[in-house]
């Protein structure tokens, strides 16, 4: 099983999810977003355990083994690759 963590819970995060729910041998086990309310609210349509406003926290989770950012701007790659290779963690 492939634990994921979802770098972002807007538009593109929805379609991640949407096409995440065919895919087997998967669970997304934490959404990250800027706003705390809405990663919880995203996680809870999405029966996701658990949000958090702390990409870094999130990066570092021990439950993911998958970081997976839907994004359309390449700058906001940079915290979390920085993030994801300090704790040796997989970043799509």
């Amino acid at each position: 099983m492939v634990r994921i963590g979802l770098l972002g819970c807007g538009f593109l995060a929805t379609f991640y999810m949407q096409g995440l729910a065919e895919v087997p041998n998967q669970q997304v086990t934490i959404v990250y977003g800027r706003d705390k309310l809405k990663a919880a609210d995203f996680a809870s349509r999405w029966n996701i355990p658990r949000s958090s406003d702390d990409m870094p926290a999130v990066a570092a989770d021990k439950d993911v083994d998958l970081l997976v950012l839907p994004c359309l701007t390449i700058c906001t790659w940079r915290l979390p690759s920085r993030c994801s290779t300090q704790k040796a963690r997989y970043l799509y």
